[in-house]
């Protein structure tokens, strides 16, 4: 018979079977990499089955909501780009709606296409988990909105930097 080293049970002192509880007990780590609760919660499903009815959240995760604010940030320096470009004389708006606004006001021309962008971005983020033409995930498209926005911009620099 092996003999077993004591164990303190909060009860009576020693106990066996109280070693092998503590042998297969599973600690949880609390480390730093749990930061993400913060984010988007540790429960991502109601625990009851009335409440699942009623728990209706969505999850993103957290790159797509850099993605879609660096798209917004990159329409707002093209914005501002465009009226540089439109300003030095040498450059004229393609876009009929737009080149309307842009007479009308740059203050105009700049809040109409801010709220457009915003109004796209927050209805492509929604339909995000959805699929473009059978096959394609819209966070896709975002993410491919987000590098042909930024190959844009800096063509736009260039432009601005090589015209006189």
């Amino acid at each position: 018979m092996s003999q077993l080293a004591p164990s303190f049970s909060p009860c009576n002192g020693a106990s066996g079977s109280n070693e092998r509880r503590r042998s297969e007990r599973r600690y949880r780590s609390h480390h730093l990499t749990h930061w993400h609760w913060g984010f988007r919660g540790r429960r991502h499903t109601a625990r009851r089955a009335a409440d699942q009815v009623t728990a209706r959240v969505d999850h993103y995760p957290n790159s797509l909501f850099v993605v879609v604010l660096g798209v917004f940030l990159l329409s707002q320096a093209d914005s501002v780009l465009t009226l540089m470009m439109v300003g030095s004389g040498r450059f004229v708006e393609m876009n009929p709606f737009m080149g309307m606004l842009l007479e009308w006001s740059p203050e105009v021309f700049v809040n109409v296409r801010s709220l457009l962008w915003g109004l796209v971005l927050v209805a492509l983020v929604t339909v995000s988990t959805h699929h473009v033409f059978g096959k394609l995930r819209t966070t896709r498209v975002i993410y491919g909105l987000f590098i042909a926005y930024a190959v844009h911009s800096t063509s736009a620099v260039v432009l601005l930097q090589l015209v006189p």
